[in-house]
């Protein structure tokens, strides 16, 4: 049998469908019951199936859209390797300039290294959904060298087709609130189940042309010892990191501890408050952000990135 092949995103160099990766391909590892949309804790387990150093803004926006499964779906349909539906043939859907749902059809040979393993998103498992999309969204953009670096406001927008609302704390200067007043703000729009991710500085990189992106989990508590040596209650970030894995002294220079395999880990929020740039946020209900005062949020449309003045300031690599 032959299966479908896109003429008009063809593949440099060599590439393998799923099937040829592991025996028994499928799209989505976990499933979840569509009626209960406010589940989110339950749904946001969707993104333990990303995985991926390659097109970081993108993979933020795509693991904080999982909170949401019935926004996530409109984008990202449920789709077969059966062996009676399987054509080669797969398909997503981004929002266009115009907040229009461009639907976006693909064949499933994915890009592979000499090596034999795939070259930009990996596979979880026998989970395939998520290299998958990251082709659309290259097709989408024009190719997988086009969303190598971007802006995490562009990506969030094609995935939820609204403008995202944002603060930052300016190029140089602190924040104007403390981490109380973060930490407040940020349980406030996670328990409103609102969209979150963030740009922090990567001691690593040159922050004036990127930062790092990272998936706004939840904020928590817990007792950790002082430097004095005395037990204390503090107040965390956790956060997921698009690649799954940070290097062992950007940990130390971030302040992230417990860090997962799922690249998840928690940051101080004194710290959180030092390391970020902006904080991006997307409400997919129909009620407004309610704005804590000091909280200097602005909307801002869709600009396209030449003529966009604010690119250095939300431009994220990994």
């Amino acid at each position: 049998m032959t299966f479908y092949e896109d003429p008009e995103f063809p593949i440099k160099g060599n590439s393998k469908r799923p099937h040829d990766l592991v025996p028994f391909p499928k799209f989505f590892g976990l499933n979840f019951n569509t009626s209960r949309r406010d589940d989110w804790r339950t749904h946001f387990k969707r993104r333990t199936e990303i995985n991926g150093a390659h097109a970081g803004f993108f993979l933020v926006a795509v693991s904080s859209l999982t909170k949401d499964l019935i926004s996530f779906h409109k984008i990202v349909e449920e789709q077969s390797f059966d062996e009676h539906e399987y054509t080669g043939k797969f398909h997503f859907k981004f929002y266009d300039e115009t907040r229009q749902l461009k639907t976006i059809e693909i064949d499933d040979r994915l890009p592979i290294k000499p090596c034999g393993a795939l070259q930009y998103a990996q596979n979880v498992g026998d989970v395939f959904w998520y290299p998958l999309m990251e082709k659309a969204y290259a097709k989408f953009c024009g190719s997988y060298e086009q969303i190598e670096t971007g802006l995490l406001i562009k990506s969030m927008f094609h995935v939820t087709g609204r403008n995202p609302e944002w603060f930052d704390n300016g190029a140089e200067s602190c924040l104007p609130f403390n981490a109380e007043g973060i930490y407040s703000n940020l349980r406030n729009l996670i328990e409103k189940k609102i969209i979150l991710v963030c740009k922090l500085r990567n001691p690593e990189e040159n922050n004036q042309a990127y930062g790092s992106g990272f998936t706004i989990i939840d904020v928590t508590e817990k007792r950790r010892i002082s430097n004095d040596g005395i037990p204390e209650l503090r107040k965390f970030v956790q956060l997921r990191h698009p690649s799954g894995k940070i290097p062992e002294s950007m940990m130390a220079d971030m302040g992230i501890y417990e860090l997962t395999s799922l690249g998840e880990g928690l940051m101080d929020t004194e710290k959180f408050v030092n390391q970020m740039q902006c904080v991006y946020s997307v409400d997919m209900s129909m009620h407004q952000l309610r704005r804590s005062p000091g909280l200097d949020a602005i909307s801002i449309p869709f600009i396209p990135e030449k003529e966009n003045p604010y690119v250095n300031s939300h431009r994220a690599k990994h």
